[in-house]
């Protein structure tokens, strides 16, 4: 009866043991990163890996994914523990593992959440938002900092990431239907440094061509057109 009862909890624990290095493997770690997961009907727009985050805060994201397929986009996310490579680069393969979007029009975001992965200010979690091609004209990598900034980071800072979360995708889908809405234009530019720069680039121009018959503009212009004409799937922001 004794070795029964050891054979038993032994291969219990073995059983306990798997299940935790399977769980961990889908969320990632300092020293792996997460397993791609694979959005169903039966999971909705969102995914815990880590088994953590309140059944309320997932299924306001969730709700908020699905008003956002209603409008004719797609906005797919994961909560994520950690990983080795770079936020950006999980969370442009977790959209593209998922095809988040439109086939014809690649308008969907992805985001990532890492909870236990500081962000670039040093706070956790972390979070990335990777765009889809379709949307990288309307969605370029400094407006989706500035929502992040915006709407994500000050609640992260209060200790409240979940509602920073939710606040930026209902942005994000808010944005989505109306660019043009008053709440997202961009800050005015800063005239008085734009030109104080053309005055630089111009007396720069000058000194060049004056004292040194434009080699170094020659060499700038130069070493400027050696790209391959490639294109990247990897549009968005992190923090």
């Amino acid at each position: 009866m004794g070795k029964r009862f050891n054979v038993l909890a032994l291969l219990l624990f073995l059983t306990a043991l798997i299940f935790s290095a399977c769980a961990s493997s889908a969320a990632g770690s300092p020293t792996t990163d997460p397993i791609m997961v694979q959005l169903t009907t039966d999971t909705g727009w969102w995914i815990d890996t880590t088994g953590s985050v309140r059944r309320d805060v997932m299924d306001a994201l969730k709700a908020e994914s699905r008003s956002a397929e209603r409008d004719g986009f797609q906005i797919g996310g994961v909560i994520l523990s950690n990983s080795v490579s770079e936020v950006m680069d999980i969370c442009t393969k977790f959209g593209n593992f998922n095809g988040i979007g439109n086939k014809e029009k690649d308008n969907g975001l992805a985001i990532c959440v890492f909870l236990d992965k500081e962000g670039a200010s040093g706070d956790k979690p972390a979070i990335a938002v990777a765009v889809g091609k379709g949307l990288e004209a309307t969605l370029n990598d400094a407006k989706v900092g500035r929502f992040l900034d915006t709407y994500f980071v000050p609640e992260r800072t209060n200790g409240n990431w979940e509602k920073g979360t939710i606040n930026v995708t209902n942005a994000f889908h808010r944005y989505l239907i109306d660019p043009e809405n008053e709440e997202f234009k961009d800050p005015p530019p800063n005239w008085t440094l734009i030109i104080i720069i053309i005055v630089l680039l111009v007396i720069l121009l000058f000194l060049d061509g004056t004292f040194n018959n434009f080699a170094f503009t020659m060499a700038v212009m130069e070493s400027a057109a050696k790209g391959g004409g490639g294109g990247f799937g990897g549009g968005g922001a992190s923090r």
